[in-house]
């Protein structure tokens, strides 16, 4: 097949995708773009124009970023990008080995065996590794790489989106090396819908009589929770329905036509959702339960979690009390949560919803985190369009809006018009579902001076304190232990010194994320002690696994350097 007939092939299965619009004008700017490369090249070829087109696809899962990610690897072969139209898939496991040498080759390999055209790599936030691992040796590769052959290999990573944001945040290679981020959402009931007639008629099936049906279902099963997975769910949905349909042939019903759908079909797929939530009344407390005892699982933030549980107590009588049709106050529980990052914001976010939810008191479990860009348009009408799909995918839940004072931006952009849009619907949603602004204190204070309707729809703001140089410490041992790191009491020492000091001379940022940071350097330092003493020692296997897990005194010592 010519590179013209694959461009022409990609861009038509771009365009039969469900959904993602934002995504294909991201993808159509970017062929804008490309074409422009090639113009000003054909007439002065600059040797030193070395472009990369390394990218980025974050979203929940189902959301179709493989799919497009495949998409993408055959528009960059068809408009002449890529030398070949090799696309290779791999995760973690294919990249980071378990002893000294084997992630650089493992890595090095792949690496050769795609150039030329795209290594696509799934959930890429685990590449930090969650233990003693050489995940961040195969960082280091990836970042050489996709400098030194960026002129002949495309990298994309993809996962979820917070992640994502949060391996940014922590590498600052890949931030500075990926020019192209590309925001997966979760799809519209709609476009749930939708998915699933489309794999119906794909079927041969006749759908017509189940088109309204079915969207109320899936309309309802999304403000439920009840969704996992989006277009994979979707799938699983269009299977139940077959099935279904199957068994009402099978039973010999009178109205079972062969190919015909109808709504008994989606009632008996749809059986939960339609009738409502059908946890038993145990279950639902159970998850109340875990909620608190998550928060007071919490190291340090006494007074916060005193704030936070005498809040839940008050939202959880209140609603008994409307519940008895006794006098009440008005269940209004949109909040704000002020503070520096990395200090548990949207960790007690999650809590509370997840406590509101065991408690009846919201109908979803469904939490939607974004910031500033998953809000905010560029051109006349998209602003609306975002906030508004982002506000039904919350609703029964909770939207956590990060950095929220952004949203004021510089007069000049469409910032205001998300608060305004933000302000109509938390006033019209206000007994069914919660906004958390989240934010630095000052500029959150800014942003509620400056849009008043804003301050008055907030009723709770929530200040979260940094950490104290204590509790940053039994932090650390927390996240070591979790990794099964072992260490003695000179090692111990080392570390309270070493994190105090660092509390006391004011460079410790971010907190919690500071926090994960040193765990890091330290996994590093420990690398690097340990690739010496394997040249100079002979171990045995229950040795070298012993050393794979021992921190030393001067680990600490390197990893605070």
């Amino acid at each position: 097949m010519s590179r013209e007939q694959v461009l022409k092939e990609a861009l038509t299965e771009l365009h039969d995708l469900v959904g993602l619009h934002e995504v294909k004008r991201s993808i159509e700017a970017l062929m804008i773009e490309m074409k422009g490369r090639e113009k000003a090249r054909a007439v002065h070829d600059r040797k030193d124009d070395r472009t990369s087109y390394h990218m980025m696809l974050s979203g929940d899962a189902g959301t179709g970023k493989t799919v497009v990610a495949r998409i993408i690897s055959k528009i960059m072969y068809g408009a002449g990008i890529s030398r070949t139209d090799q696309f290779l898939e791999v995760d973690r496991a294919d990249l980071v080995g378990q002893f000294v040498g084997e992630t650089a080759q493992k890595t090095k390999r792949l690496i050769e065996k795609a150039r030329g055209g795209v290594l696509f790599i799934d959930e890429a936030y685990a590449l930090v590794g969650s233990g003693q691992d050489f995940g961040q040796e195969a960082i280091n590769i990836l970042i050489k790489a996709m400098e030194d052959e960026r002129d002949d290999l495309i990298i994309i990573f993809a996962g979820y989106r917070a992640e994502m944001r949060e391996l940014l945040r922590m590498n600052e290679g890949f931030r500075s090396r990926i020019p192209y981020h590309f925001v997966f959402p979760n799809y519209t009931p709609s476009e749930l819908a939708q998915i699933i007639v489309r794999i119906l008629r794909s079927r041969d099936f006749d759908c017509f009589d189940i088109l309204r049906p079915l969207k109320d279902a899936v309309t309802r099963a999304v403000r439920q929770g009840s969704v996992e997975g989006n277009g994979r769910w979707a799938r699983n949905q269009a299977e139940k329905i077959i099935k279904a349909h199957y068994t009402r042939l099978g039973k010999g019903e009178e109205d079972a036509e062969p190919f015909a759908l109808t709504r008994k079909e989606i009632d008996a797929t749809f059986h939960d959702e339609l009738t409502g939530r059908n946890e038993d009344v145990d279950g639902l407390r159970a998850i109340a339960e875990e909620a608190y005892e998550e928060l007071h699982g919490l190291i340090g933030l006494d007074a916060l979690k005193k704030r936070v549980t005498s809040l839940m107590r008050w939202m959880a009588i209140e609603h008994e009390r409307m519940k008895a049709g006794l006098h009440h106050q008005p269940l209004v529980m949109h909040m704000a949560f002020t503070g520096p990052p990395g200090t548990g914001k949207t960790t007690v976010a999650r809590i509370i919803g997840k406590y509101l939810y065991g408690l009846g008191m919201l109908s979803s479990s469904t939490f939607i985190e974004a910031d500033r860009s998953d809000l905010v348009g560029r051109y006349i009408g998209e602003t609306e369009e975002k906030t508004m799909k982002l506000i039904e995918r919350a609703d029964g839940g909770i939207l956590f809006i990060d950095e929220a004072y952004a949203l004021a931006g510089d007069g000049n952009d469409f910032g205001r018009q998300a608060i305004d849009t933000l302000i109509k619907e938390m006033e019209e949603r206000k007994h069914r579902m919660i906004v958390i602004l989240a934010g630095y204190t000052d500029e959150m204070d800014s942003l509620f001076e400056m849009n008043p309707g804003l301050r008055s729809r907030v009723p709770y703001t929530v200040e979260f304190p940094p950490y104290r140089a204590t509790e940053l410490v039994e932090m650390m041992k927390l996240q070591l232990e979790k990794e099964s790191f072992t260490w003695d009491e000179a090692a111990e020492r080392t570390m309270i010194d070493k994190v105090t000091r660092a509390y006391n001379q004011g460079n410790v940022e971010g907190n919690g994320r500071w926090v994960r940071n040193q765990v890091d350097r330290l996994r590093v330092a420990q690398s690097n002690r340990l690739f010496i003493e394997r040249k100079k020692n002979d171990y045995l296997e229950d040795e070298w696994k012993e050393q794979l897990q021992r921190l030393t005194a001067a680990d600490f010592q390197h990893a605070f350097q």
